[in-house]
């Protein structure tokens, strides 16, 4: 089984590591294009939320927790894969490679799994009634992170929203169909996981988390 410890505590640290760096490194370190500053903040940040849902959650059995470290893994995953873009893997578009749409579709797909499981889990809820709550969810966090991308542009003049700033109608929607994908593609995975597990379980939602 994956040390799913492992991998958080090296997101962990590489997060802090980077935002360290980008604080108090050196302008001149960096390529042009950085808001070094500006991306320092975002990566403590991101381990601040990676952590959070520890500090959040007290899990009672072994069930909650490992449905608790696998959100926190998920979670490390999407936000890492996030960071990565705005270090500079964004521009593999300029190559043919799409990574802000990959991103969109991975960061969807596992929000899916971590989220509905860890409801699941935490709470006893039915299936049917956690993942329609997740897929509410992750669509309103689509849309909300469209705007805050529009946000970031106008209060920090990055060029998020869109291709650089252009193309923002093409971008926008491709970002909110790559999301739908992503939750279709979980929404079938969990499926089948709970079809296999269903034999031997007897509880309401029907997988292990």
């Amino acid at each position: 089984m994956m040390n799913y410890k492992k991998f958080i505590n090296f997101f962990l640290a590489s997060m802090i590591a980077a935002g360290l760096a980008l604080l108090f490194g050196k302008s001149d370190w960096f390529p042009s294009f950085y808001m070094p500053k500006f991306m320092g903040i975002a990566s403590f940040a991101s381990a601040l939320l990676i952590i959070l849902p520890k500090i959040i959650f007290r899990p009672a059995d072994e069930k909650k927790k490992e449905a608790l470290i696998k959100l926190q893994f998920y979670t490390a995953v999407a936000l890492v894969l996030n960071g990565l873009g705005g270090l500079g893997f964004f521009q593999f578009y300029r190559y043919g490679l799409p990574y802000d749409k990959i991103v969109h579709f991975i960061v969807s797909l596992m929000a899916t799994i971590g989220l509905t499981q860890f409801i699941c889990a935490w709470w006893n809820w039915e299936f049917k009634k956690a993942i329609t709550a997740v897929i509410i969810l992750i669509m309103a966090g689509g849309v909300g992170w469209e705007g805050f991308e529009f946000l970031t542009d106008f209060v920090f003049k990055t060029k998020t929203f869109g291709i650089y700033g252009e193309y923002v109608n093409k971008d926008t929607i491709m970002d909110i169909i790559l999301n739908v994908l992503g939750i279709i593609a979980g929404f079938i995975i969990l499926l089948k996981r709970k079809k296999l597990a269903s034999p031997y379980k007897t509880g309401r939602h029907g997988f292990e988390p």
